[in-house]
């Protein structure tokens, strides 16, 4: 029986007939297309395995930068932060009082009734913290700091100074080298150490 196409019939005697009777694959016959090799099974496993990852990381780093923009912390866009300073100035101490002046502020609306006032050792002891006019003791020592507007106007300005002063003279010893701030809030608008 005789096949049809351009291929001897199969199982053929290769040429030399020392070998045994074996199927083997047609030899190649010139401007006929080759012969494809069947498909494995999971051949294409790898590729999607592949898109797969590619998709799944792309969607993670999506959610990630998602969550970053809408995180309380967040990018910081948008203009700078609003947040009020106060520069300061401190005097030398003449007798049991020293002038704190104010250089500059970085908005005319701060409202000098708002503003508290600490007096803090480097050791931790807070030597005052209150507002404007009151006085405090602490170790022996009394001290009182005054918001002095001289403008009159009730606002925090570059012409305004706080005095401090201590008594008795003897407790000046302990006041000397603190850090004096000036608070609105929580928030600290200036700072300044003390002679």
């Amino acid at each position: 029986m005789k096949q049809p196409g351009p291929f001897p019939p199969q199982p053929y005697e290769p040429q030399g007939g020392s070998t045994p009777w074996k199927a083997q694959a047609p030899p190649h016959v010139p401007g006929a297309a080759a012969p494809m090799s069947p498909k494995k099974p999971g051949a294409y496993a790898g590729v999607v395995v592949g898109i797969v990852v590619t998709v799944v990381l792309i969607l993670v780093i999506l959610v990630l930068a998602l969550l970053y923009l809408s995180a309380p912390w967040g990018p910081t866009f948008g203009p700078p932060s609003s947040k009020t300073t106060v520069s300061l100035s401190a005097g030398q101490w003449n007798a049991d009082a020293n002038t704190v002046l104010v250089v500059a502020v970085s908005s005319a609306t701060v409202e000098a009734s708002t503003l508290t006032y600490q007096i803090i050792a480097p050791n931790g002891t807070i030597y005052y913290s209150g507002p404007s006019g009151s006085q405090e003791t602490v170790n022996g020592v009394t001290t009182t700091v005054t918001y002095l507007d001289t403008g009159g106007e009730g606002y925090v300005g570059p012409d305004d100074s706080i005095r401090i002063e201590v008594s008795p003279s003897a407790g000046l010893v302990q006041v000397h080298g603190t850090t004096f701030k000036v608070l609105q809030g929580a928030d600290v608008l200036g700072t300044i150490f003390l002679p």
